[in-house]
């Protein structure tokens, strides 16, 4: 109420009132815990969720994944192939005879890659990874999409053919940025999928795993450049499977 009497008295100033939204103390809620574990008196200081464990007074942002559209264009976006072209006629979806749903490899590259809003929808066919983070049914109305958590969900980010490529094109965008420094690749795949620098903890893990998987793919007898590459496959995938690039904090 207090909101729609100020859009009123500004002489309904849509810009003001959306600066109004964005700069408010609600909006710019974080989904991390602030002082937490902390047992000080002052309520600037005491553990919220003690005070407000059902977050009835908004102290900290839901955490919300992903729309299905969204983590497709992100993934196309962290990977850089995403095409931005607006308009024009809508990319076509094959249903193959294993029961998958796919943007065909007839379409042409940039096509292909067009953002999910472009995507022709069809009654009883979605694309595989768009259908299994809750896309909206077509065939009915509904004004509210479901948000799951299931198995099929972390399966196919692990396993879908288009992540294993869209986990390539990244790798070698990666490369392309960072040279052939493992430190400097670590940066760069945390700036590009997660918008910020991998904290101290998570370079050393990273800098494991890439010493560990190196020694395995060259125990199969690939050369030390090879070995690389398909390590730095490994860790784009891993970052775009974190809860962190598929929820919204």
């Amino acid at each position: 109420e207090w909101l729609s009497a100020d859009f009123l008295s500004h002489g309904w100033s849509v810009k003001r009132l959306i600066r109004q939204l964005m700069t408010s103390t609600v909006y710019r809620q974080t989904s991390r815990v602030q002082n937490e574990g902390s047992t000080s008196p002052d309520s600037h200081s005491r553990d919220p969720r003690s005070a407000d464990p059902s977050n009835r007074l908004l102290w900290q942002m839901p955490l919300r994944r992903l729309e299905s559209e969204v983590i497709r264009d992100s993934v196309l976006a962290t990977s850089g192939c995403l095409d931005f072209t607006i308009g024009g006629p809508p990319t076509n979806v094959e249903a193959r005879n294993d029961g998958t749903v796919v943007v065909p490899e007839n379409e042409t590259a940039t096509a292909k890659w067009r953002r999910s809003v472009y995507l022709l929808m069809r009654r009883s066919y979605h694309v595989n990874l768009m259908s299994v983070f809750d896309q909206p049914v077509m065939a009915t109305n509904y004004s509210k999409r479901d948000a799951s958590a299931v198995p099929l969900q972390s399966l196919t980010m692990l396993n879908d053919p288009f992540m294993l490529q869209q986990s390539r094109a990244f790798a070698e965008r990666v490369s392309r940025l960072a040279g052939p420094s493992a430190d400097r690749q670590i940066l760069i795949a945390y700036q590009l999928s997660l918008s910020r620098e991998p904290e101290a903890d998570e370079r050393t893990w990273c800098r494991e795993m890439i010493d560990r998987q190196s020694q395995v793919y060259q125990a199969t007898g690939r050369s030390p450049e090879e070995s690389s590459q398909a390590v730095l496959v490994d860790l784009c995938h891993t970052l775009l499977n974190t809860s962190e690039f598929l929820y919204a904090h």
